[in-house]
């Protein structure tokens, strides 16, 4: 296998998924259809992303020489965690989505997965199509 496609398979994979499951769950949770709430929940996926990576680049200046267990739990889960939940918390309170609970578990959920996404095509990108697989 090329080393192109062992790049794109798992982006093209990823994308139909998140299509999938978008398509369903639009159509069977949403009550307000909102596509500016939609486009919102995606843009602020990859601006969790790019707030975690900064966060851990800050850190990782301040800590050059962490333990696993730091790395593990301060660089990996309560950052991505954290900017996660500041985002959602965002989208949920500033653009008023307060229609349904079912509104807001998708709009974060959709949030997340972009943010899953997008870290798996950074972890895909480094370390090949088999990190992939095994995640």
């Amino acid at each position: 296998m090329s080393p192109f496609s062992e790049k794109i398979i798992p982006i093209l994979l990823g994308s139909l998924i998140i299509f999938l499951y978008q398509k369903h769950y639009w159509s069977a949770l949403v009550y307000n259809r909102n596509k500016f709430h939609f486009l919102s929940a995606i843009s602020l996926g990859i601006a969790s992303v790019g707030l975690s990576l900064g966060i851990s680049y800050v850190l990782g200046k301040i800590l050059p020489n962490p333990s696993i267990l730091i790395k593990a739990f301060l660089f990996s889960a309560f950052i991505e965690e954290f900017s996660k939940f500041l985002f959602i918390y965002y989208l949920l309170k500033w653009n008023k989505i307060q229609d349904l609970l079912y509104d807001g578990i998708f709009y974060g959920v959709f949030l997340g997965s972009t943010f899953g996404f997008i870290e798996n095509i950074l972890y895909t990108s480094e370390l090949g199509l088999w990190s992939l697989v095994l995640r």
